[in-house]
């Protein structure tokens, strides 16, 4: 599989970044709702308080004709296309509106119910659209004569729109940033963290290269026995190679000895010419096929952790050997 080549350092970075970008992005999902709740929350109790405001400043009469005074406590209900407007209607009939909705026509919802509320949205036909807030009103005059009002409070919603697409695009702006940082961070630690096994690796190059022959360095504890271990294996491979080594010696010994003995022996005597010469030959095929496993075994012990051979500098002393030959050669000539 492809993320089987991948380094450990890149699969944790890329863990890492898939959980990070998983958490900032439900984070700025959960703050964005939050805040917008919390917007429509804050501008449902600003319409609440208009309600209020408006009713403290009403006047009904017996006829349940509404009175309201030009001015009110808020100025943008006198400032016409001020975004904030408010109707009161008698079924669907309006008996009363301010100066700041004069020239709209506000579909206006069913009355409510007694001092029930109702929120909703409206869009007008210049495609604004408003929040309303219509507030069930009872009024009852000295003759039981009960009137049905419904108080319409509408606000406009583009700027509260305009604020949370701001604010929206300010929390990923400072999410991405922040998000950044901290990739830039983790990708630093990370590879601070795993520098000691950046080390190991370059040792083991080292001692493979036969530039050192064991691991010295000190590195973490969660490391030790992986060093400890790798040196015990690098201690019992060097004895097996000495091992190895004088048991080719003495092999050599032991079987050179004897027949340089023989051979000894042999120039000595001048009998059975015949037998003699049998015997040379079989003792030279002897060292022969002793020199060859010996050549052999010592070519199949060889260890890849020992310093590289030179071979320019045995080719330099071979080409001179040949160059003096050479000379010699047309001396004699």
């Amino acid at each position: 599989m492809l993320i089987n080549k991948f380094s450990l350092r890149n699969r944790l970075l890329v863990a890492v970044s898939l959980v990070l970008t998983a958490f900032l992005g439900l984070s700025a999902f959960s703050l964005n709702n939050a805040f917008q709740a919390s917007t429509e929350s804050a501008q449902k109790k600003r319409l609440k308080n208009y309600v209020y405001t408006i009713l403290s400043s009403a006047d009904f009469d017996e006829q349940g004709l509404v009175r309201v005074p030009d001015h009110l406590a808020e100025p943008d209900f006198s400032i016409p296309n001020s975004g904030l407007y408010a109707q009161i209607t008698s079924g669907r009939e309006i008996v009363w509106q301010s100066p700041s909705s004069l020239g709209i026509f506000i579909a206006l919802p069913e009355h409510p119910g007694e001092l029930n509320e109702h929120f909703s949205t409206i869009k007008l036909n210049t495609n604004i659209k408003l929040i309303n807030l219509a507030y069930g009103i009872v009024w009852e005059n000295q003759a039981g004569k009960q009137f049905n009002y419904t108080l319409n409070i509408s606000e406009d919603l583009s700027a509260i729109d305009q604020q949370k697409a701001e604010f929206e695009l300010s929390l990923w702006r400072w999410l991405g940033g922040t998000g950044l940082m901290l990739l830039i961070v983790q990708t630093l630690i990370l590879r601070w963290g795993l520098r000691p096994l950046h080390d190991v690796a370059i040792d083991l190059h080292a001692i493979e290269s036969g530039v050192h022959k064991r691991l010295s360095k000190d590195y973490p504890n969660e490391l030790n026995q992986l060093t400890q271990n790798i040196n015990n294996l690098l201690d019992h491979e060097q004895s097996r190679r000495e091992r190895y080594k004088n048991s080719l010696a003495d092999l050599a010994h032991s079987l050179k000895t004897p027949l340089a003995v023989i051979r000894g022996e042999l120039e000595g005597t001048s009998e059975n010419t015949s037998l003699r010469d049998t015997t040379y030959e079989q003792l030279n095929r002897v060292s022969e096929l002793v020199d060859y496993q010996l050549q052999r075994a010592a070519t199949e012990g060889h260890s890849s952790f020992q310093s590289p051979v030179s071979l320019g500098e045995i080719i330099h002393k071979i080409l001179k050997s040949l160059d003096k030959v050479y000379q010699l050669s047309l001396i004699h000539i």
